[in-house]
């Protein structure tokens, strides 16, 4: 019996044995993506939340910020992984820059490793895609706005205030020493006009210099008669009023000052009885009838401004009221002090409503095109002077001040080329900046839910939208709202990303290396 019993337990222990054997030698035969598939078909990294580049194969700490690792799936199988390499390479791209494409591996111009594109497969795509399933995109609230061609135009708003105009301001000064006989104009802020009589100068040295022409007639030297009227001449007396002495014979120990332009008074800087040396200030006059808008501009700020621009201002006096004005000039300088250049235009006052040392706020429209801030046009016609450049004409003349032939605006370096091409454009919300970069998020027209990040240069803001100069195309779609989180899905997936141009595979293998 117990021969028996030991007999039927050897021949099971022998099948047992021959089962076990055969199913090893069968898994020895079976492929490799069927051995390994179930081994790898859910795997498991640890990543940190605060530094998703950080990844590791088993729990633990993020050595950056001591922070417990969370667990991220990886559904990548081997046998994924076979097909890949099966697939044939289309071409190779940019990580960040898929415009940028060789037919053979290398380098992006940002040194990066340029990725595969195959020809089909949405598993297939460069590292800087990214897939949303539509909830996910209601979720993240994705919205788009189409990368349109267009003229640009900014609103540049500027503080300063109404002053005199410089060149319509004269200061009615002694021209011999002597005493102030009598003030005919004896408050500041009333109008005179041309020729009106201001003060009366006593002074003993005009009645030398009246007997000293005098006697030069009577000598009938005509180099002391020529030198005896030019020394009253230059002491202001008229030609008509020199003739006169001439003819009577008659001398004064005074002489009235006139007003040689129509003005209002702006100051007396003396009063009756006093004295003055030669060239003493006794009133400043003012013409109002034009006066000056000024304000001082930040540097960012004038590559924006241009000879001839049209702007608007308004006062605190004049609410709602708006008054016109042409830049005709821009301070070649920079202030030291307040790093900001001065710049002033024109202003018509015939109705003297302004008032100088107002306060006033400006307002510029600046168009832009694919070269940035443009001039108007029609600057490029006009002829200028070259001294008063607040005088300028459609066609060639003299200036009415100085006398001088007026000149083009191109020659005195007044007119600017002129671009017609329309700039790109994008809302001001769609890039994501570092400060050295710039990065979008496309949407890939025929794959739906599938984004692609970008990186684009980009020129001037201009108000609610950036003038980009390279790296996006007319009638694509940006991600306008939800690209932050967009790009935070990035990182956990350890893909290029703003923060992390070249992704954390580079990371994340040195970590798993430990």
């Amino acid at each position: 019996m117990n021969n028996e019993l030991k007999k039927w337990g050897s021949l099971t222990l022998v099948l047992l044995l021959a089962i076990g054997i055969g199913y090893r030698v069968t898994k020895s035969f079976a492929s490799p993506s069927e051995s390994h598939v179930d081994s790898m078909a859910m795997t498991t990294a640890y990543t940190c939340a605060m530094h998703p580049t950080i990844q590791k194969n088993a729990p633990g700490t993020c050595p950056l910020c001591a922070m417990d690792l969370i667990p991220v799936e990886n559904e990548m199988s081997f046998s994924e992984s076979d097909k890949k390499s099966e697939r044939k390479i289309k071409y190779w791209q940019a990580p960040m820059d898929p415009t940028y494409k060789r037919d053979t591996p290398g380098k992006s111009p940002m040194g990066m490793d340029l990725v595969p594109v195959y020809e089909e497969g949405d598993q297939d795509q460069p590292l800087q895609t990214l897939r949303l399933s539509p909830r996910a995109e209601k979720l993240a609230e994705v919205e788009v706005s189409p990368v349109t061609r267009s003229f640009a135009t900014e609103t540049l708003r500027l503080s300063g205030k109404i002053v005199v105009d410089e060149t319509r301001l004269e200061t009615i000064s002694a021209w011999f020493p002597g005493r102030i006989e009598q003030l005919f104009i004896d408050y500041t802020g009333i109008t005179v006009e041309k020729n009106t009589h201001m003060a009366k100068i006593y002074s003993p040295e005009l009645l030398v210099a009246q007997k000293e022409l005098l006697e030069a007639v009577r000598s009938g030297s005509s180099r002391l008669i020529t030198s005896s009227r030019e020394k009253l001449r230059l002491w202001g007396l008229s030609a008509s009023q020199i003739k006169q002495i001439e003819k009577t014979g008659r001398v004064s120990d005074a002489l009235t000052l006139r007003t040689s332009i129509g003005g209002t008074v702006l100051k007396k800087h003396v009063n009756e009885g006093e004295y003055v040396k030669t060239g003493s200030k006794i009133y400043d006059v003012a013409n109002l009838d034009r006066l000056w808008f000024v304000a001082d501009v930040y540097e960012p700020d004038i590559s924006k401004l241009f000879y001839g621009q049209k702007a608007q201002f308004v006062t605190e006096a004049y609410p709602g009221e708006q008054f016109n004005i042409v830049i005709t000039f821009i301070d070649p300088v920079v202030n030291p002090r307040s790093r900001t250049v001065r710049v002033r235009g024109i202003v018509d006052n015939k109705h003297r409503r302004l008032k100088p040392d107002m306060l006033a706020k400006a307002t510029i429209n600046v168009n832009y095109s694919t070269s940035g801030p443009v001039q108007d046009r029609a600057i490029q016609d006009l002829y200028v002077s070259p001294m008063h450049p607040e005088e300028y004409s459609e066609k060639p003349g003299k200036c009415p001040i100085c006398q001088m032939p007026l000149k083009k605006a191109s020659e005195l370096g007044l007119a600017k080329p002129v671009s017609s091409q329309k700039p790109l454009l994008i809302p001001s919300s769609a890039p994501l900046i570092t400060g050295k970069r710039a990065i979008v998020y496309v949407k890939v027209s025929d794959r739906p839910g599938m984004y692609e990040g970008r990186v684009v240069h980009l020129g001037a803001r201009v108000g609610d939208f950036y003038i980009v100069k390279h790296g996006l195309q007319e009638g694509e779609y940006v991600v306008t709202k939800g690209n932050f989180k967009i790009d935070s899905a990035m990182q956990i997936q350890a893909k290029p990303s703003m923060m992390q141009p070249k992704g954390g595979s580079g990371h994340a293998a040195s970590e798993h290396n430990h």
